[in-house]
């Protein structure tokens, strides 16, 4: 207790009589603190933006896609274009190892009218499945399109915000009508805007999305190149996905090594990928940040050793009156970390009043929300702890070890 009343006293005198010299060190470990504290936050902020918009995309959700064969296949030229079938998806429900569910995305440009105003838009033949997989919200009011629709064939719809908008000029025209090569379309559910992810907006907001029966009846069709589907569990998506391209390779007669012919956008590698990218930017930006708190810690090891210089005499009197170096030693170490918690405390305040605030400049989009977990400031804590003592137990052990003879002389 005595070296820590000491210590406290020590500092507000070399603060007092060193003014500029205090400030700047002060400074430094602040700046480092802040710069530690935000770069993390700007990560972690980040990467939970990445994060957000691949779930916002459906969880665990792949994409498959038909093309063209690059490869001759059991007789079959190359060339052959690919298409699905219901009987297809019927196979891959039954046979495909982990299947959680499953569904076709069948489109086609049409007309869409609604009174007297017109549009050209995609129209999308999907089942009641497809709204699971994609986590796709609708406004107060509506529905997703669901099994009785597809059972019955219903003329309903459901809009994306962006024609809903255009077409009728009402956010949310639950109950009107639209027309579909002059049948009416009872519109059932319409797309919540916020809620979509940025990456997938063009995807949905400028879509309308039919019962895929009734789509077959409108069209005609009984083929489609995409379909999306989602494994039961994640950690074993490689296994579906393999699975899924072994039964359409039967069926379909291509090559199973020919991504020409099937390939797969899986957003659980892509989540994967990005943990592993960010994980990766978040120790880099950890790492300069820290190196960037060393330098101040360098400041406060100088301020330290200067001080040791301008003491000799009077430690030399203290351990002439029978001050053990154990209490010296104490006490220049309790001096530095009062130093590096002053740097400390106000660069973490100030880090905090800027992501507080950062949210009010709507930058979300392109940084995410800056955050800091308790776990981290302990870890900045923990982090600016050992610098003060590595930054004054060289001079410290130094003062501990002084000769009072030779001190008491200098």
């Amino acid at each position: 207790m005595l070296a820590l009343k000491i210590a406290f006293k020590q500092l507000l005198v070399d603060a007092r009589s060193q003014r500029l010299r205090t400030l700047l060190t002060v400074l430094g470990i602040t700046w480092g603190t802040l710069a530690l504290s935000l770069l993390l936050a700007f990560g972690h902020g980040l990467h939970e933006n990445m994060r957000e918009g691949l779930n916002k995309v459906g969880e665990s959700v792949v994409i498959a896609f038909t093309g063209r064969t690059y490869k001759s296949w059991e007789g079959f030229k190359k060339g052959r274009p690919m298409a699905v079938r219901d009987e297809d998806i019927q196979a891959l429900k039954n046979q495909a190892i982990n299947l959680s569910a499953i569904s076709p995305r069948a489109g086609i440009d049409l007309i869409v009218t609604y009174g007297d105003k017109t549009l050209d838009e995609d129209i999308w033949g999907v089942t009641p499945e497809f709204f699971g997989i994609r986590n796709l919200p609708f406004l107060p009011g509506g529905r997703a399109l669901s099994a009785r629709d597809m059972e019955e064939k219903r003329r309903v719809a459901f809009l994306g915000y962006h024609v809903a908008k255009e077409l009728t000029g009402r956010e949310n025209p639950v109950g009107e009508e639209i027309r579909l090569k002059g049948s009416p379309y009872t519109i059932v559910g319409v797309l919540d805007k916020g809620d979509q992810a940025d990456e997938t907006e063009g995807w949905d907001s400028d879509s309308i999305y039919i019962p895929y029966a009734t789509y077959r009846d409108l069209t005609g069709r009984d083929t489609f190149q995409l379909f999306f589907f989602t494994p039961q569990d994640p950690l074993r998506n490689k296994e579906t996905v393999e699975s899924v391209r072994s039964i359409l390779a039967r069926r379909l007669k291509f090559d199973p090594a020919d991504k020409g012919a099937m390939d797969f956008d899986d957003f659980t590698e892509f989540a994967r990928s990005a943990d592993a990218f960010m994980g990766a930017i978040s120790l880099l930006l950890g790492v300069a940040g820290v190196l960037t708190l060393v330098a101040g810690g360098v400041g406060v090891s100088n301020i330290m050793r200067v001080s040791v210089d301008e003491r000799m005499h009077e430690i030399g009197i203290r351990m002439a009156l029978g001050a053990k170096g154990g209490f010296i030693l104490a006490s220049f170490l309790l001096e530095t970390l009062f130093l590096t918690a002053l740097g400390g405390v106000i660069g973490l305040m100030t880090a905090y009043g800027t992501i507080a605030v950062f949210p009010r400049f709507n930058l979300k989009q392109y940084v995410g929300t800056p955050s800091l977990a308790p776990v981290l400031y302990l870890l900045i804590v923990v982090v600016l702890g050992l610098i003060g003592l590595a930054a004054g137990y060289g001079p410290a052990r130094r003062a501990s070890r002084l000769d009072p003879v030779v001190a008491m002389k200098l």
